[in-house]
């Protein structure tokens, strides 16, 4: 899928974020950075599909981290969380351009695997391992919401083939694998 261009901003009907955590599969080494992914793509008036990007990285549990969203564990179920956060707040910083440029935006769709993760940002499920994380998904939803047609969440099955759920898994599971190369960067 070909990057989106600037001269395509007009044409673009919606926008949809595939989000996925990973941390529950390495070993005891890695399981101290779980990780979260994001795929952007935009859907075009006439079908067509780009993408903006595939932002990633370390789960922030530590308080003290400028990259802190919440996350209270190191858990899978917190790095689904940060990841459906991290999307909200991509979303948010170009509220701006997409009013100026995307005349034709419809929807916004935020697409996960996990019912958890998506549950408790989405349909208000109460999250008792992440409250913090959670307050701060449902409000920035909120937000979105004041701001663009209204953002819907989406359950998409994993690991059954989807090409962006499966990009998402693999480059959160290569953020984890490689943490430890990556986390002295975002310090």
């Amino acid at each position: 899928v070909p990057v989106l261009e600037s001269e395509l901003l007009p044409y673009v009907k919606g926008i949809h974020f595939y989000t996925d955590g990973s941390g529950g599969t390495a070993t005891a080494a890695e399981l101290a950075y779980p990780s979260w992914s994001i795929f952007v793509i935009v859907e075009l008036v006439d079908g067509r599909l780009r993408h903006l990007g595939y932002p990633s990285g370390p789960l922030a549990h530590e308080p003290t981290s400028a990259l802190w969203m919440g996350a209270q564990r190191d858990s899978s179920e917190a790095a689904e969380m940060s990841a459906i956060v991290w999307a909200i707040l991509y979303l948010l910083t170009f509220v701006p351009d997409i009013k100026r440029y995307c005349s034709a935006l419809e929807e916004v769709q935020f697409h996960y695997d996990s019912t958890t993760a998506g549950g408790a940002i989405f349909w208000n499920w109460h999250n008792r391992n992440e409250p913090i994380l959670q307050r701060v998904g449902v409000g920035l939803l909120q937000l979105a919401q004041t701001q663009l047609p209204t953002p819907i969440g989406c359950h998409v099955k994993g690991h059954v083939g989807h090409p962006w759920n499966e990009f998402c898994d693999a480059v959160a599971a290569a953020i984890q694998t490689h943490a430890r190369e990556v986390m002295p960067l975002l310090q």
